[in-house]
């Protein structure tokens, strides 16, 4: 019998309606962080939208690094994410990966 793990949804634009400043990123962080222990995976649906680089650090960057980088990567899946959010969130996770 396989194992089907059903992930939670977070639909950004839906659930975090500013995704343009530090304090919108520090707040939808712990908001993410409470769901990351209420449930085995998250799906975070970006809905093609364009996040600020402030809005990453304090939200995702932060977060994956107070989890740790191998946690984050097995729990959070990324879904509509255009290519220029895609590279900052890269950029941002390797800065704060160092």
């Amino acid at each position: 019998m396989m194992n089907t793990m059903t992930c939670f949804k977070v639909v950004f634009p839906e659930v975090f309606p500013q995704l343009a400043s530090r304090e919108a990123g520090e707040e939808a962080r712990r908001f993410l962080r409470k769901k990351m222990k209420e449930h085995e995976c998250l799906v975070f649906d970006l809905a093609n939208k364009n996040l600020t680089p402030s809005f990453v650090d304090s939200s995702l960057a932060v977060l994956m690094s107070e989890v740790g980088y191998d946690v984050f990567k097995q729990k959070v899946k990324f879904d509509n994410a255009n290519e220029t959010t895609k590279i900052l969130i890269k950029k941002t996770f390797s800065e704060r990966k160092k």
